[in-house]
């Protein structure tokens, strides 16, 4: 089991349930198709939103993207043939993109609830904590414009070429998730430094 090494540490777990209607959604529409895709990222979401809702941690980016979900679902019902399926991975990242931005204009990062949920709440209000949140929140949202970019390029010069899609995507999250795993250690040492180092 993930355990807690610092106050400032992204719980992967946490991370990656937050996201888990995107995992489904990629997972579900690789083999069964974009329509399932989407019924499989919504029914995951819904399950997800309730849980953080019962728990007081429904956040932007589970609002944002239960609505991305919920509205692509609508087309698929009404139009399964409609030709916005082909966009849908370029989509998806500029959806998420759109969410990371919000969340850093109205001054709450979208990994500073995730991470609150990993986190002691004595320290939720720390400036380091709010500081690096930020600044991972700006990483990913980087990310996600160049997934939604490389995506969009794949799309229209590639002709919808799915593998230049998936690496168009991988290289954008796994460059962000390196440069938050960079950030995070960095952090995890001036904690440990300065006595703020969480038993875990």
């Amino acid at each position: 089991m993930w355990r807690q090494r610092s106050g400032y540490v992204v719980g992967a777990m946490a991370f990656l349930l937050s996201f888990s209607p995107w995992i489904a959604y990629g997972a579900v529409s690789a083999s069964l198709g974009w329509r399932a895709g989407v019924y499989a990222a919504l029914i995951v979401q819904v399950a997800l939103a309730a849980l953080l809702s019962r728990r007081r941690e429904l956040d932007a980016l589970s609002v944002g993207t239960l609505a991305f979900f919920g509205a692509m679902s609508a087309v698929a019902l009404a139009s399964p043939h409609a030709a916005i399926h082909r966009w849908i991975a370029a989509l998806s990242a500029g959806a998420l993109a759109v969410i990371a931005l919000a969340s850093l204009a109205v001054g709450q990062p979208f990994t500073l609830a995730i991470a609150r949920r990993s986190t002691p709440a004595e320290l939720w209000d720390h400036p380091e904590f709010i500081r690096l949140n930020r600044f991972i929140t700006s990483v990913w949202t980087v990310a996600f414009v160049a997934a939604a970019a490389g995506c969009s390029l794949a799309i229209v010069l590639l002709r919808d070429d799915t593998a230049a899609i998936i690496c168009a995507n991988a290289v954008a999250l796994l460059g962000a998730g390196y440069v938050t795993r960079r950030t995070v250690k960095r952090a995890e040492a001036r904690a440990a430094a300065a006595g703020l180092t969480a038993a875990g």
